[in-house]
């Protein structure tokens, strides 16, 4: 005896499961669920992505982090591409003349911009400190005046007749002529004969 291959049809009325043999797919019966007349016809089974959901969401993410990789150091180089070319322009600081000042036996700060008291004057100010065990005669002070871009626009100098072991110079040097001036770094310290 040959066995009739039975299939599982849903009903077009209330999408209830009929179970009949495979040759009356297609014609039409009364849904032994709700009484109504309706086609045989196979269930569709649900159709699955061609690729996963999980699989195009993780190739994003990879996408995403390799464009950064790519991005970000492009944009560094960048960045340092522009700083190297702003250093280019800038002046060299000259060599070892505050490690010649210590040697020389001065301690010289850092020294930064004062507006004066009509605001028509600029002055550099910082400390000259003499740390050698002897007084020093005719001190006398240059200074590079630098813009905000470490130009240089001017020179500065100030002097001392004089100054004792340890003393403490309170330099409050005039900037006439370099108006632009932010800042100023040392450019020599000598001491007259």
């Amino acid at each position: 005896m040959n066995p009739t291959k039975r299939l599982t049809c849903t009903c077009s009325e209330c999408g209830g499961s009929i179970q009949s043999p495979a040759e009356l797919v297609g014609t039409i019966t009364q849904c032994p669920r709700c009484g109504k007349p309706t086609e045989l016809t196979l269930a569709v089974l649900p159709q699955e992505p061609a690729m996963p959901r999980k699989l195009i969401i993780w190739t994003i993410v990879a996408v995403v982090i390799l464009a950064l990789g790519v991005i970000v150091p492009v944009a560094g180089l960048k960045h340092f591409e522009r700083l190297a070319a702003r250093q280019k322009d800038r002046p060299p600081a000259a060599p070892g003349v505050k490690d010649a000042a210590t040697a020389a036996g001065f301690e010289v700060s850092a020294f930064s911009r004062e507006q004066g008291p009509d605001n028509t004057e600029v002055y550099m100010v910082g400390t000259v400190v003499n740390t050698s065990n002897r007084a020093r005669s005719r001190v006398t002070l240059e200074l590079d005046l630098l813009d905000a871009g470490g130009s240089k626009v001017g020179i500065a100098r100030g002097y001392r007749p004089a100054l004792d072991p340890g003393a403490k110079w309170q330099v409050k040097v005039p900037c006439q002529g370099a108006s632009k001036a932010v800042s100023a770094r040392l450019a020599s310290i000598t001491e007259g004969q």
